[in-house]
C-alpha cells in the first residue's frame, strides 16, 4: 500500500496513523506550496494560511469520500491550495493571469509544472464539453477575471445583465457535467 492509500485509509478509519501520515504530507508539500504563494504575490503568513486551509479541505474531502484518486494526494492538495490562493487574490483585487505565469516559466519545479498541467487539462476538458459561447464566458470570468461589463462588451451582449444570465446558464451546464466527477468539485468550488 502506497503512502496515499495509507493516508486515505487512515482518515476514513480514524486510524492512529492519521496524525503521522498527515505530518509527513505537511513536510513533503509545504515547501512547494510556500514557493508557489511567494512567487504569486504572497508572503510567508499567506502561505501558511493557505496551506492550513488546503489541508483542512483535503481532509474533509477525503473523509467525505469526495477524493476519487484521479491524481496523487499531493497534486490534489496543490490544486486546492492554488485555487484558495487565487480566490484570495481576486477578493483582494490583486489577481493576475495565472495562465501567463505558467507560459513564462514562473514555476520551475517539474512536479509543480506537472500538477499545474494536470489541473489545466482537467478544466480544459470540462470547458471543451460546453458550447463555444459558454466556454468563452467562463474563460473570461474564471481565468482572466473580467467583469461582467467587460464580458458583455467583448461578447457583444446588449448589457451586463444579459452577460450575467448567460454566465449563470453556462455555470449550471458546467455543474451538471461535474456532478459525476467528484474529484473536480473541490477544484471548481475554489473558482
Amino acid at each position: 500500500m502506497n503512502t496515499d492509500q495509507q493516508l486515505i485509509a487512515a482518515i476514513l478509519t480514524k486510524s492512529s496513523d492519521e496524525h503521522t501520515l498527515l505530518k509527513q504530507l505537511y513536510i513533503d508539500n509545504q515547501p512547494t506550496i510556500n514557493r508557489f504563494i511567494l512567487s504569486h504575490q504572497g508572503n510567508e503568513a499567506d502561505a501558511d494560511d493557505v496551506f492550513q486551509e488546503g489541508l483542512i479541505v483535503l481532509y474533509q474531502n477525503i473523509a467525505a469520500k469526495k477524493f476519487r484518486g484521479d491524481s496523487s494526494v499531493s497534486t490534489y492538495l496543490y490544486a486546492i491550495c492554488k485555487f484558495i490562493w487565487y480566490k484570495k487574490l481576486r477578493q483582494k483585487g490583486r489577481y493576475t493571469d495565472f495562465e501567463a505565469d505558467y507560459q513564462h516559466g514562473v514555476e520551475d519545479s517539474p512536479q509543480v509544472h506537472l500538477m499545474a498541467t494536470e489541473q489545466r487539462q482537467l478544466i480544459k476538458k470540462l470547458l471543451n464539453q460546453l458550447e463555444e459561447g459558454c466556454r468563452d464566458i467562463l474563460t473570461l470570468t474564471i481565468y482572466y477575471d473580467h467583469s461582467m461589463q467587460e464580458v458583455a462588451e467583448k461578447m457583444g451582449f446588449k448589457n451586463e445583465q444579459n452577460a450575467r444570465n448567460k454566465k449563470y446558464k453556462c455555470l449550471k451546464r458546467l455543474k451538471t457535467l461535474v456532478q459525476n466527477q467528484r474529484g473536480l468539485r473541490a477544484i471548481l468550488q475554489q473558482l
